[in-house]
């Protein structure tokens, strides 16, 4: 920036104009180990920056302007009147609990049904006649804030499905680095962190060491195969063959 202008490094962004674009509402930074106050700490409006930006909001949802649907319409509204504060805090134990409020019947499971197959029978209603079923399937997905509740609910549904199960597994190993070049250094490198150990391993972002699929299942594609056949991060597919 410096060729263009001498004092680029007394300005922010070395003087040039830097969009950022996203929405509060959604999950905070992810601060490992961290309390509440240190979260939210590491959120943008907190840097000293934040002063140096010109806000610009958004005010027309154009997905739900494409779509007639008045259940989405009513959805949206009541989601970004969750993201406003605008509900009243409803009244807990011990009086009223800011962080608490009332959601409508129709939007909650059945009372006494609130497990993960309890779950799965809501959403994923008459499965059985609707395997492979592309249109049923789009229109419904669970959501988990970790990993591990989204693979207890993946085994859940595997389980109820007739179809034949097949499993199957990464191959692990440590990479040698210069540090354990030598044969002596190699050995005890293994002794520390066998296979079996490596296999327990779950990083975000790394599949688990063992997959089970069925035929019929739908499965999300997380890397760019091939964008010209729309082979996407992102894209749902169906399970056809298995070898």
């Amino acid at each position: 920036m410096q060729l263009d202008d001498a004092q680029a490094t007394r300005k922010i962004f070395g003087g040039r104009t830097v969009v950022l674009g996203g929405d509060f509402r959604q999950i905070l930074p992810v601060v490992p180990k961290a309390g509440r106050e240190d979260i939210v700490s590491a959120s943008l409006p907190r840097s000293h920056l934040w002063q140096h930006f010109t806000i610009l909001r958004l005010h027309i949802n154009m997905r739900v302007m494409a779509t007639n649907s008045e259940e989405q319409r009513e959805f949206a509204k009541w989601v970004l009147n969750v993201g406003n504060g605008s509900f009243p805090a409803i009244v807990g134990e011990e009086g009223v609990n800011p962080d608490w409020i009332k959601i409508p019947s129709h939007m909650r499971l059945p009372a006494g049904d609130c497990s993960v197959r309890g779950l799965i029978r809501t959403i994923y209603l008459d499965h059985r006649c609707h395997s492979g079923d592309a249109m049923y399937l789009m229109q419904r997905s669970i959501l988990a804030p970790k990993n591990t509740d989204v693979d207890e609910v993946n085994n859940a549904i595997l389980e109820l499905l007739s179809e034949e199960s097949h499993t199957y597994l990464s191959a692990n190993s440590l990479a040698p680095t210069e540090e354990s070049a030598s044969v002596v250094a190699r050995v005890s490198m293994d002794s520390l962190y066998p296979v079996e150990f490596l296999n327990t391993l779950r990083f975000s972002g790394i599949a688990n060491h063992e997959l089970q699929l069925k035929v019929g299942v739908p499965i999300l594609l997380l890397r760019n195969l091939n964008q010209s056949i729309g082979l996407c991060n992102g894209m749902r597919l169906i399970i056809k063959r298995l070898g």
